[in-house]
């Protein structure tokens, strides 16, 4: 009877404390409204972004656990939680499974990545047993992904003096970015590289350029949390502008939120977001958080791709 527990506790310990949790779904996955990731697809691995373990934050183990153990009741109860990664697995490469569909308590639906740590393309041998279950964007933006097959993410521009962009009231202002030794027509040209390489979708991102002058990209970010009204979830898909225009040795850069009409959300303009002393709604907050990280991130990966 002992023999038989013991055996059964290690076929569980596989196919229940490694289960990713949601729905199993092939892909693809696009990310940032822009990057395809598919299965069989590798990510490379940068550093865990914990200030104080140095783990990884964004490629976590899914487990379950049994609690409130007694010799005579037996396991009464499962509980379910999820582990960041260790350090250990800084620098580490792993090819894409599959993809986990799973409903948040906001009751939005998240797509996340799964990968299996005992199978390494560096050549190092794990034994764990737990599959990982790994937030794309989030692992990106925190530098816990570094690069997806030959696209890279590591964020080179950060010893270049990038400005962020805030979401206000009055529109979104303008920030320069100087390049050593580069002049206006290499800075065109790169430019349009990266868009063919940043936008897949061409059909969602339509291009606009007056050469060696200024490149306009309409494009959309899709799935916006918006705010919460009367207790429900409102998301919705944002339109906006990129604009660069190129001088000498450098590049400004600006977003127009919206379309061409203004409007954020059917109903709603930039301007409606704010209080009579220009100061976000608390309703909205989140809103303008994620509305600047987009503009963030897209900015930062060009100047990252042109400081190349």
């Amino acid at each position: 009877m002992k023999k038989t527990l013991i055996i059964g506790l290690l076929i569980l310990s596989h196919s229940v404390f490694g289960q990713i949790p949601g729905k199993r779904v092939d892909g693809p996955l696009v990310i940032f409204d822009t990057l395809t990731i598919k299965t069989g697809d590798v990510i490379f691995m940068g550093k865990g972004s914990d200030a104080n373990s140095g783990d990884f934050v964004h490629i976590t183990t899914p487990k379950k656990y049994m609690t409130d153990f007694s010799s005579d009741m037996g396991y009464s109860e499962w509980k379910s939680t999820s582990q960041g990664i260790s350090s250990s697995y800084n620098g580490r490469s792993y090819a894409i499974e599959y993809f986990s569909k799973v409903s948040s308590a906001k009751n939005e639906e998240v797509i996340l990545g799964v990968i299996a740590i005992g199978k390494s393309f560096d050549g190092k041998l794990d034994l764990g047993v737990y599959k990982q279950a790994v937030n794309f964007e989030a692992a990106i933006q925190a530098g816990e992904i570094i690069k997806i097959n030959e696209i890279e993410f590591a964020k080179s521009s950060r010893t270049i003096n990038i400005p962020h962009f805030e979401f206000g009231k009055e529109g979104v202002k303008p920030i320069v970015v100087a390049f050593d030794g580069v002049n206006k027509e290499e800075l065109f040209a790169g430019t349009l590289n990266w868009y063919n390489e940043y936008y897949k979708n061409k059909s969602e991102n339509i291009l606009s350029a007056v050469e060696n002058e200024k490149v306009g990209i309409a494009g959309v970010k899709k799935g916006v949390f918006i705010s919460k009204i009367v207790g429900v979830d409102l998301f919705g898909d944002v339109e906006y502008r990129f604009l660069i225009e190129f001088k000498e040795n450098e590049i400004s850069m600006n977003f127009i939120t919206g379309g061409e009409d203004g409007q954020i959300t059917e109903d709603v303009s930039q301007e409606d977001y704010f209080d009579k002393n220009g100061k976000i709604r608390k309703m909205y907050a989140d809103f303008k958080t994620n509305m600047e990280q987009m503009m963030d991130e897209i900015s930062f990966s060009l100047v990252d791709y042109l400081s190349k």
